[in-house]
């Protein structure tokens, strides 16, 4: 069925008033209007009378794998205005957004036919159908920024995790006791968690007793949960970066110092280490000292 007078009046309205509504946003693409509806020229026998587009910015950043779109962040929507529309054609719409992916650019253009559908024919529908799209466009865009958050945040995770595997420290920890001798199962159950955890350090003895480990970060973090699940929990007193890894280790294995004849911390081994390791100061911080005289 071709146009009445009454549709060609009132889809040159609402073309005039899509394009003041959106004057930047506006792309006339295709024009007949002067030619529909006669036996010769260009245009005759044209179903489509007008096609424009509206590209809307929707402040989504292209990802790096579908490389640079032509025109970022937008949702182009392109509209044909047939001939017999409004009275009787429906208004043909077609939804580009570069930035999302093919599945949520399927939902996207689904919910915008669905809303034509329902507004069928008989009334103008640019401007309702553009704000309609505009809200489902968001609606997908937050689930399109979720996604990316959510590999974002699992990719700095993982880079984290690397990072801190990756890192070498040497930590000692203060114990308000650690009982020499075998029949101390704990005390022994925690010098075995070292080595299982691939660390290297020292066992010493007494009241209070000091554990020092040397490894990867994540290994001491697993030796710290270890000991709290033997009911032997840990207080770091201090830490020391070990760039060089294995080659600024100081011990080669993990040692044992026995207690004094009472039962005391062995201060001269302690004091020993620390000076070679130029921590003689921290010889008090680290036996808990200054958290008694604090």
């Amino acid at each position: 069925m071709g146009d009445t007078e009454e549709d060609v009046e009132r889809r040159s309205d609402e073309l005039e008033a899509v394009e003041a509504i959106y004057p930047t946003e506006f792309k006339l693409l295709t024009d007949f209007r002067e030619v529909t509806g006669s036996g010769d020229g260009d245009g005759a026998g044209k179903s489509t009378v007008v096609e424009f587009s509206l590209s809307m910015g929707l402040g989504l950043q292209s990802s790096a794998e579908s490389g640079p779109p032509s025109e970022p962040g937008m949702l182009i929507l392109t509209f044909a205005l047939p001939s017999g529309y409004p009275s009787t054609q429906q208004l043909q719409v077609s939804c580009r957004c570069d930035e999302l992916s093919r599945r949520l650019l399927d939902v996207l253009t689904e919910a915008v036919a669905m809303d034509v559908d329902q507004l069928g024919v008989g009334s103008e529908a640019v401007l309702e159908v553009t704000s309609a799209a505009l809200d489902h466009a968001q609606g997908v865009v937050e689930e399109a920024r979720a996604a990316q958050d959510a590999i974002a945040a699992a990719a700095a995770a993982a880079s984290k995790a690397n990072e801190k595997d990756s890192e070498w420290r040497r930590v000692f920890f203060w114990s308000n006791h650690l009982l020499d001798g075998k029949s101390h199962k704990k005390e022994a159950q925690l010098k075995a968690a070292i080595s299982a955890t691939n660390l290297t350090g020292a066992v010493f003895f007494g009241v209070p007793g000091v554990v020092v480990v040397e490894g990867p970060q994540m290994s001491i973090d697993q030796f710290e949960k270890d000991a709290r699940a033997l009911g032997k929990p840990l207080k770091p007193k201090k830490s020391q970066a070990m760039p060089a890894k294995v080659a600024d280790c100081y011990f080669q294995k993990v040692k044992s110092v026995s207690t004094t004849a009472k039962g005391g911390l062995n201060v001269e081994a302690l004091q020993a280490d620390l000076h070679e390791l130029k921590l003689e100061h921290k010889f008090k911080h680290i036996i808990g000292l200054e958290d008694l005289q604090g």
